[in-house]
């Protein structure tokens, strides 16, 4: 008969492979072969301008984003020590909201926890900014590439998404 065989969990920082239709016959082996495809690490940077279209001022830290789905779903994850979100869904259940909030390493660059991401289209929100900058409470959409592989197969799985703010201006 025909059977879907479904992965119904993948390995830590692996998105589930694709369902397969498998026949099975008496007697004979069948070899399936699922890909599991490799989730990025998302980090998130903050710069501040005096206004749009003028060079970076300043690194910041103390941004915080909430990031959505392709659907515009929240997202949820679990959460280490350092701030790192894995395991994410839109299921809240044994899972903690993902806020990301910016800081700045030794060198001055600002820089965040990662969140693990598979590839697809996911938007950001910024829920705080650092003062006097003004938060941009929009959503606003991101791209996770496919993780790649260099000559020495080590999985390129980093990527940074910078957002920009501008100082607030009194009305």
């Amino acid at each position: 008969g025909f059977y879907v065989l479904v992965e119904t969990s993948a390995p830590a920082n692996y998105t589930a492979g694709e369902p397969a239709v498998v026949e099975v016959e008496a007697k004979k082996t069948v070899m399936i072969t699922i890909e599991n495809i490799p989730q990025a690490r998302v980090t998130f940077s903050k710069a501040g301008a005096e206004k749009e279209g003028e060079p970076v001022s300043q690194e910041l830290a103390g941004a915080v984003f909430e990031i959505y789905d392709a659907n515009e779903h929240l997202l949820y994850g679990v959460k280490d020590a350092d701030g790192n979100y894995t395991d994410v869904s839109t299921e809240p259940e044994g899972r903690t909201k993902v806020e990301i909030t910016t800081q700045l390493d030794s060198t001055g660059k600002s820089t965040s926890p990662y969140v693990t991401l598979a590839p697809g289209t996911y938007y950001y929100k910024e829920i705080k900014a650092p003062a006097p900058y003004m938060p941009d409470s929009q959503l606003h959409s991101f791209t996770v590439a496919k993780v790649k592989t260099d000559e020495s197969s080590e999985w390129t799985i980093a990527q940074t998404v910078t957002v920009y703010n501008y100082l607030s201006t009194g009305q």
